[in-house]
């Protein structure tokens, strides 16, 4: 169900993340938020208002980490919990941000063996 403005800022993640899939695939039902939903997007993008603990650098590197969670998902080498790691360009301190992959990524990873 599309969003109202008001309601974005309280989207979850992984929802605001859905909301602007379907925004680039049905362009024309979600032109009155489109602009709303990327600018809450850019907002909680980690490097967007990114400032390193150790030297105080602003400029980060944004890389995508997969892991397994468990016993299990590690025996069927499942990745299913996603991280954004921010990794300061000048003293590589980095801090990870939780994510959690789509249901068809999870497959695929098991399917693949990825």
């Amino acid at each position: 169900m599309k969003p109202t403005i008001e309601q974005i800022p309280t989207l979850s993640y992984e929802e605001l993340v859905e909301q602007l899939r379907l925004s680039r695939i049905n362009g024309a039902d979600y032109r009155d938020i489109s602009r709303a939903l990327n600018a809450e997007m850019r907002l909680r993008t980690p490097s967007s208002q990114y400032r390193c603990f150790k030297c105080g650098h602003t400029a980060c590197e944004l890389i995508q980490v997969r892991t397994s969670g468990g016993f299990l998902s590690a025996a069927f080498n499942l990745q299913n919990q996603r991280f954004t790691a921010a990794v300061c360009v000048r003293c590589k301190f980095t801090e990870f941000y939780h994510g959690k992959p789509s249901g068809f990524q999870q497959v695929a990873d098991f399917l693949i063996g990825g």
